[in-house]
């Protein structure tokens, strides 16, 4: 099946939600006008990471979910992307929401690996659990950032039936070069696409060092090829026509799934 993603590689207003989500609107609108199904947002893209601003000031997710909800409903779009939500035990998570064209929340993946060098394991309640979700243009799985250093993951979703991740991110220099190889290596083993946003843009982290987020964001193929790339350090929209049918192909040539050894390990 044919569909057109794109993706929203843009700086994200340190603890100002209200205007990310003015700025974001901008994206959208134009996403719809290239006619695409799907529209990716950064990780944590209402708030950034300001610790302080969502310990002393973020106390209703809810206002912002309506906020989306409503522009989501207006342009008729596929949103995911992630934000902090609070979890039953009124506890903050690093939550990546799925919205369909009519503003509802679709799916919920509260990100399972906390990023500590962050200080995100200090402030952030872990997800647990991993599910593919059926969308009826393609099955996705989800993940944020940090989950991308996992293969374990992403093999999971492969066997469950994924035919698209979508990895939402904020990944600052120096490790431009990791991210470029950890997104093919993705697609490659597990023979699907891997859609990669990641955001740009600065900010200050809690031990009061600049923080610089590369952009660089991706769609891979199956076989590894770059179907599109965005531009590093700079805001911009991109948008590319995939092919779901192009796993079976690449699977059919290449059948590394029948070839595993399963009997021999767990994944």
């Amino acid at each position: 099946m044919k569909i057109t993603i794109s993706l929203a590689q843009i700086n994200v207003l340190s603890g100002n939600p209200k205007g990310n989500i003015i700025h974001a609107e901008s994206f959208i609108k134009e996403a719809k006008k290239r006619q695409s199904i799907l529209l990716c947002l950064p990780e944590m893209w209402t708030t950034g990471f300001n610790w302080q601003y969502l310990i002393n000031n973020y106390e209703d997710h809810n206002y912002f979910l309506k906020e989306v909800s409503s522009l989501v409903r207006e342009y008729k779009i596929w949103l995911y992307g992630s934000m902090p939500f609070f979890n039953d035990k009124k506890r903050l998570v690093n939550a990546g929401i799925l919205f369909n064209p009519e503003g509802s929340i679709f799916y919920q993946y509260n990100k399972i690996h906390l990023f500590s060098l962050m200080d995100e394991d200090k402030y952030l309640d872990r997800g647990e659990r991993l599910e593919v979700i059926d969308t009826g243009f393609a099955k996705l799985g989800l993940s944020i950032c940090y989950d991308l250093r996992f293969p374990e993951l992403f093999r999971t979703y492969a066997l469950k039936g994924a035919e698209i991740i979508l990895i939402v991110a904020a990944f600052p220099h120096p490790r431009l070069e990791h991210w470029k190889v950890l997104t093919k290596a993705r697609a490659i083993e597990n023979q699907l696409f891997i859609v990669a946003l990641n955001r740009v843009g600065r900010e200050i982290s809690s031990d009061g060092k600049e923080i610089s987020f590369f952009g660089n964001s991706t769609i891979i193929n199956p076989w590894g090829n770059v179907v599109i790339e965005a531009e590093v350090d700079k805001e911009e929209l991109l948008t590319a026509e995939i092919d779901t049918d192009y796993i079976k192909e690449v699977r059919n040539y290449l059948k590394v799934f029948p070839d595993r050894r399963d009997d021999l390990y767990e994944l």
